[in-house]
């Protein structure tokens, strides 16, 4: 199982296209970049190899393919689960 979850990291879903994971990752590129965080260096340059790492392997379809088999299988939802949701949702919010 991996480490990290690389689709958190990006800010993107599981089914995400190429250009939403290219588009995360640009995004976050400006934000973390150390050259626009020179008052913590240390920190902007470990989230981004954190962030390179991740786009790295979603941007190669047979490294995406690799990581997605190492990370639990989603939830299928059954025919009572949306009710429960719903109810859970109006009780607790999107927590």
């Amino acid at each position: 199982m991996a480490d990290k979850n690389y689709y958190e990291i990006l800010g993107i879903k599981r089914n995400a296209t190429d250009d939403e994971i290219k588009e995360a990752y640009r995004k976050l590129a400006r934000k973390y970049h150390p050259d626009w965080n020179r008052d913590d260096p240390n920190t902007a340059e470990a989230k981004m190899k954190e962030i390179n790492g991740a786009y790295d392997t979603l941007k190669n379809k047979d490294k995406r393919k690799e990581y997605d088999k190492t990370l639990p299988k989603e939830r299928e939802p059954d025919e009572h689960s949306s009710e429960v949701e719903k109810q859970y949702k109006i009780w607790f919010g999107n927590l």
